[in-house]
């Protein structure tokens, strides 16, 4: 199973319609949001996606009510952090994780840890068969590089594309 992963897409409509695009192109079956959508008009362009969205918030994320509202039954919002099963995959996946308790969670059992709020693309092998993904941001804007995961869950290969 594909398994779109994404960060930190703060408002930018024309980057999230780029990354949604790219994600229906690739065929995934699930996108996992680490949060900072920020505002509820981004649900039009999100709404393109083929496939369920699992949404955490993110420190930025604004009207959650109305965002839950708008996104109705594509997406599953899991509050602050969202620990469950995605593509026979164990997930743990908050906006910000630290490393001392991302190593935890992989020791925990957890497949695949996600995170978000730095911005800053990571891609780190722990315990096992566990994994440690910052996708980067969608926004582009603090590290001038627009960017999802695309995780293939039976080989754990995750590429990182370009928006």
């Amino acid at each position: 199973m594909l398994i779109g992963i994404m960060s930190d897409s703060h408002d930018r409509l024309e980057k999230i319609s780029k990354a949604v695009r790219v994600l229906n192109h690739r065929g995934v079956a699930a996108v996992l949001h680490a949060g900072d959508i920020v505002s509820p008009f981004t649900v039009r362009a999100f709404r393109e996606l083929r496939c369920k969205v699992h949404f955490v918030w993110g420190n930025n994320d604004g009207d959650k009510l109305t965002l839950i509202r708008l996104f109705g039954d594509m997406a599953t919002f899991h509050g602050w952090v969202m620990h469950g099963t995605v593509g026979g995959l164990s997930i743990y996946m908050a906006h910000h994780i630290p490393d001392e308790l991302a190593e935890k969670l992989a020791r925990a059992g957890f497949n695949l840890i996600i995170s978000g709020h730095t911005h800053s693309l990571s891609i780190r092998r722990l315990a096992d068969r566990s994994m440690l993904i910052n996708p980067g941001e969608v926004c582009g804007y603090l590290t001038g590089r627009s960017t999802v995961v695309v995780l293939d869950s039976l080989t754990m290969q995750a590429e990182v594309v370009e928006l």
